[in-house]
């Protein structure tokens, strides 16, 4: 009978693993993902390394993700919809720091 325990033991698994899917979290010019909210506003658990792009296998539904960059004073927000089997692409970018960026390269 043990056999069969492994048995649906796994096919719970692949169940679960079928309602997740990929979110990949990116940002411009880069940023750090401070947290990801699901729907319900539960953090999800995030990896020590947080820098953009990111990926996370999460179960399917909407997140609220924020950013932060070093050198911006404020963070950004964006949403996502992750659907299940799929890989869904968000990003947030940090504006005022591309120009500053930009001039910087430029030499003005």
């Amino acid at each position: 009978g043990s056999v069969e325990g492994i048995g649906a033991f796994v096919r719970e698994n692949e169940e679960a693993a079928a309602r997740n899917g990929e979110l990949v979290i990116n940002a411009l010019p880069w940023g750090v993902v401070e947290q990801v909210l699901d729907a319900s506003r539960k953090p999800i658990d995030l990896p020590s390394e947080r820098s953009t792009p990111l990926v996370l296998n999460v179960p399917a539904g909407s997140y609220y993700i924020t950013l932060r960059h070093p050198q911006s004073a404020k963070p950004v927000s964006t949403f996502a919809r992750v659907t299940a089997g799929k890989r869904s692409q968000t990003s947030g970018s940090f504006p005022t720091l591309s120009a500053e960026e930009y001039i910087k390269r430029a030499g003005l």
